[in-house]
């Protein structure tokens, strides 16, 4: 994959989606199946709230590019995925303003993150996974000194209209005077938005989970890892996931 080409498209196209991120009126629900081979596939759905689309269109008035997420830029994001060599079948929905889906079918989960990796990075900390023999380990682990990584591979999260809102320029914020800060800048629905918005990020194996960290087990083989928005926007604490099958 050509990362800074697909650091460009990506940029473009999910603007918007880091704008609402921001602002935390969403919901993200990535689902990732793993199969025994390192294959597998990724799902996703991002759901915006009604009243934040509103505030987009506010802030389309003083940007200085067009913010608004079309189907051909989710189509040219879908051709870049599919250049990879160990992605394929990528897919990206833009339902309506309120929705987005996508997916992409990966050959080699292992090789696949070592693709994300930027030439200079030895480890690629977010993400780790490793099979020994039978055994199969996924995990998350995200603090204020490896989101540098999640910028590098996200890079939505570094503009600046996102910035303002995450983690490294919030260090030492409190809960609460970040609360009133989202208050001030969206108004009075904006924190009751921020706190019913989540990332749940889904894992599916193929044989039963042997053991989990920071999960809730949906079934033998299905996990889902909760992550409040208001911990990945101030990251206070690590969020620190692991499953093992």
């Amino acid at each position: 994959m050509h990362t800074h080409k697909y650091r460009a498209v990506c940029l473009k196209v999910f603007l918007a989606i880091a704008l609402t991120a921001a602002a935390a009126s969403c919901t993200i629900k990535p689902q990732i199946t793993v199969h025994v081979d390192e294959s597998g596939d990724a799902k996703f759905e991002i759901a915006i709230e009604d009243y934040f689309i509103e505030v987009v269109k506010d802030f389309q008035v003083f940007a200085e590019e067009d913010t608004d997420v079309t189907q051909e830029n989710l189509d040219e994001l879908a051709v870049e995925l599919n250049s990879s060599d160990y992605t394929s079948d990528a897919f990206f929905e833009k339902v309506n303003d309120n929705f987005y889906s996508g997916s992409f079918n990966f050959s080699d989960l292992e090789e696949f993150f070592n693709e994300l990796k930027e030439e200079d990075d030895e480890n690629l900390s977010v993400f780790t996974y490793e099979k020994r023999g039978f055994v199969q380990n996924l995990n998350i682990y995200i603090d204020i000194e490896n989101y540098y990584q999640l910028k590098k591979l996200v890079p939505m999260l570094e503009d600046p209209e996102f910035a303002m809102f995450g983690p490294e320029e919030n260090i030492g914020v409190s809960e609460v005077d970040y609360i009133d800060m989202i208050g001030f800048a969206l108004g009075d629905e904006g924190p009751p938005s921020l706190r019913r918005s989540y990332i749940d990020v889904v894992i599916v194996t193929d044989h039963p989970i042997i053991s989990q960290k920071g999960g809730t087990l949906l079934s033998p083989n299905k996990i889902s890892f909760n992550i409040p928005m208001l911990d990945f926007l101030l990251l206070a604490e690590p969020i620190v996931k692991s499953v093992t099958w």
